[in-house]
């Protein structure tokens, strides 16, 4: 009718009045997709907002300061529990080995409990609920009168930590973008860093353990939890339980009001859709991780997780001011302890220099070699310390052997972390981590527990050159089996998996295929 009626129009008035009208109507056309496009490659070009990512890690980070402290606290207080001439509790030597390793249990316990938090309520709740766990531990630790409570508390810490360090890594990696998720996830092990040095510079004072742990719970606890509270959930674990509503309203949340967040919301639903039958159970997450692709990279970062934590540093790091007394460095302990922990840290700045800049497999493997390394002159250090004593004078040799080990272990450790995430896919994450952290803290509980028998049959040196071994086994291993992540999102890396997974089906059947007459 519109037509028609401009036809009429154009018949009662004269050509060029008709002609001049068409060509307006075009004008106005032109201009309004010219409008339009611009309009488009300015959404394109828009970057999500950092802000509120930044506030997210930050409040997350906190509770890795609280795992970082309870790490140093196992050698603070152990020197003070060992003391015959304390008038406070005394541990004789299976309660003080049971001491450093007893969190190890509680975080196994921790990590089994969080598959099915993980699942149920996501990454944040599980924090809100471990924190409240830290707080009542330490406020036990600074007040119980007894052995069995002091060790009951540390199960409880081990418990706290274990949710904790299942759910912080991942909450930060699946709301982070693509370009600054390496980033903010080595925030979040930088925090570790810090509460470690922040635990090893209050040991420095004339604080009673009791004291410390009284510090920590006030410090460490009430900040994360009250951010938690304010912040919402990962849009991708919102998302995997059928929350679209929510979930787009979180991720709108973390990537800023003018961002184009529905491309990366589409990805999202895309690769969950896929799986919609198994992704919101327990139990359907578990199958759906017999794909052959999610096996392969199960079984490889298995072997990684629980080599990486039997390469010395949870030992090391309980036993650290006792190493340091049987190494005559020269120094107090406590202020050798202290450098090591500064070291700690720049480890994790230097890692948050290059982690998105450089292939995290290269970063895994040159650090891996250098904690070998590192480990292998200290076992010779010890050595020659039992037989001829030359170097008896040379105290500076284990506390640079050990701060650069601490410092190689500081990047590591986070790189394979990062990868345990992003190699894991969306709908079985859930299930998946905790499994892997089962293995880590099962290692962490036999490497610990093991130290002091370790030194008694194979000495000191016999010791470190063992973890000398594991570091470059699985430096090696990883490098050669893990793929590159750098610079994908957490769906492209999956599809990437997939793909290269179907391209060995078909070669191993081509293969086939061509053996047979």
């Amino acid at each position: 009718m519109a037509g028609q009626h401009q036809r009429r129009n154009c018949d009662t008035t004269d050509d060029d009045n008709c002609g001049e009208k068409y060509s307006n109507n075009e004008e106005n056309a032109a201009e309004k997709i010219h409008m339009l496009q611009k309009t488009a490659d300015h959404c394109s070009n828009i970057s999500p907002a950092v802000l509120p990512q930044v506030m997210a890690t930050l409040a997350t980070s906190m509770c890795m300061v609280d795992i970082g402290t309870i790490i140093a606290f196992s050698s603070l207080a152990l020197a003070r529990l060992t003391d015959p001439d304390s008038e406070d509790l005394v541990f004789d030597t299976d309660q003080a080995a049971f001491f450093g390793s007893v969190p190890s249990l509680g975080a196994l316990a921790g990590s089994l409990f969080g598959i099915v938090l993980l699942v149920r309520l996501g990454q944040r709740v599980t924090n809100l609920i471990a924190i409240p766990l830290s707080f009542a531990s330490w406020i036990a630790l600074a007040t119980t009168p007894t052995i069995w409570l002091v060790l009951l508390a540390r199960f409880v810490q081990g418990l706290s930590t274990g949710l904790m360090a299942l759910s912080c890594s991942i909450y930060i990696m699946e709301l982070s973008h693509a370009e600054i998720r390496g980033r903010l996830v080595a925030i979040v092990d930088l925090s570790r860093q810090l509460g470690v040095l922040f635990g090893y510079g209050l040991g420095c004072t004339t604080l009673s353990w009791r004291q410390l742990a009284l510090v920590f719970a006030l410090t460490n606890t009430i900040i994360p939890f009250i951010g938690l509270a304010c912040l919402p959930s990962s849009p991708r674990w919102l998302a995997s339980r059928g929350r679209m509503d929510e979930a787009n309203k979180a991720l709108a949340f973390f990537r800023g009001s003018t961002y184009n967040y529905q491309p990366e919301m589409q990805d999202i639903r895309n690769q969950l859709d896929k799986v919609e039958n198994s992704r919101k159970s327990t139990l359907g997450q578990l199958r759906q991780m017999r794909e052959s692709f999610i096996l392969r990279s199960m079984i490889i970062l298995s072997f990684l997780m629980f080599g990486i934590q039997y390469n010395g540093l949870s030992a090391i790091g309980i036993y650290l001011v006792t190493i340091f007394n049987s190494a005559n460095v020269g120094l107090n302990s406590y202020t050798s302890t202290m450098i090591v922990g500064v070291l700690r840290v720049l480890g994790s700045v230097t890692y948050l220099l290059v982690i998105d800049r450089v292939k995290r497999r290269l970063i895994f493997l040159v650090s891996c070699l250098m904690c070998g390394v590192c480990l292998i002159l200290l076992g010779g250090y010890f050595l020659d310390q039992a037989h001829s004593g030359v170097l008896s004078s040379q105290g500076w040799i284990p506390l640079v052997t050990l701060s650069l080990f601490t410092f190689s272990s500081s990047i590591s450790y986070p790189s394979l972390a990062l990868l345990r995430g992003e190699l894991i896919p969306t709908s079985v994450r859930s299930v998946a981590v905790p499994i892997l952290y089962v293995l880590f803290f099962t290692a962490s509980f036999i490497s610990s527990q093991t130290y002091p028998y370790m030194v008694m049959y194979l000495g000191e040196h016999g010791t470190f050159w063992v973890y000398a071994a594991v570091n470059i086994a699985v430096g090696c291993v990883g490098a050669s089996l893990l793929p590159e992540t750098r610079g994908r999102t957490l769906e492209q890396i999956t599809v990437r998996q997939q793909e290269k997974e179907e391209s060995r089906r078909l070669n191993k059947a081509s293969s086939k295929q061509e053996s047979e007459p």
